[in-house]
C-alpha cells in the first residue's frame, strides 16, 4: 500500500460518478426517463455487487492464510473502485458519441457491457496490485491468484447478470 490510511470522500463520488456515466449512456435510447434509469441501476449494481461479494473474498482469504489486514482489504478496494470509475468517465463521452449518431439497436447496452467489463479489469487489476504486488513469497501470491481470479470472475458474473436484466428491457 501506499502508506494511505485514510479513503477521500472524493474516491468515494468517483466511484459512483464513473458507472452513473455509463448507465446513462446506456440508458441513452430510453429519452430522458432512459438516461435516469440507467444512471441509477448502473451505480447500484455495481455498489451493490461490491459490497456483498468483498466480504467473501476477504473470509477466502483468511481461510487461505492471504489475506492483508481489513484497513489494506478496504483501502485496496477503493484503489480498484476509483481505477474502474475513471475508466468509465474516460469512455463515456465517446460512448455516448457513438450511441448518439447510431441507429444500431442495442448498441448502447452492448457498448455499455463492454466499457463496464473493461472498467471491471481495471479495477479488479488495481486492487490486485494494491494487495499482493508487494508480496515476497510466491506461493502465497499463487494462492492469493487463485482465490482472487475465482472472486473476480464470480462477481463479474453476478453484476453483468443483474445489470442485464435490469437494462435490457
Amino acid at each position: 500500500m501506499d502508506g494511505r490510511t485514510k479513503v477521500r470522500p472524493v474516491e468515494g463520488m468517483l466511484a459512483l460518478g464513473g458507472p452513473m456515466a455509463i448507465g446513462a449512456v446506456i440508458g441513452m435510447p430510453g429519452a430522458l426517463a432512459g438516461i435516469l434509469h440507467g444512471a441509477a441501476v448502473v451505480p447500484l449494481v455495481v455498489a451493490g455487487v461490491a459490497l456483498t461479494t468483498f466480504p467473501a473474498l476477504y473470509i477466502v482469504s483468511t481461510l487461505g492464510g492471504v489475506a492483508p489486514s481489513a484497513s489494506e482489504m478496504i483501502l485496496g478496494g477503493v484503489r480498484g473502485a476509483r481505477n474502474g470509475a475513471v475508466a468509465c468517465i474516460g469512455l463515456a463521452a465517446p460512448a455516448a458519441f457513438l450511441v448518439a449518431s447510431s441507429r444500431t439497436p442495442g448498441l448502447s447496452l452492448a457498448l455499455g457491457m463492454a466499457i463496464l467489463a473493461v472498467a471491471a479489469y481495471a479495477a479488479v487489476t488495481a486492487f490486485w496490485r494494491a494487495l499482493y504486488a508487494e508480496e515476497p513469497s510466491r506461493s502465497r501470491r499463487q494462492d492469493a491468484a487463485a482465490m482472487f481470479v475465482l472472486w473476480a470472475v464470480l462477481a463479474g458474473a453476478i453484476g453483468g447478470r443483474i445489470l442485464f436484466t435490469h437494462l435490457a428491457e
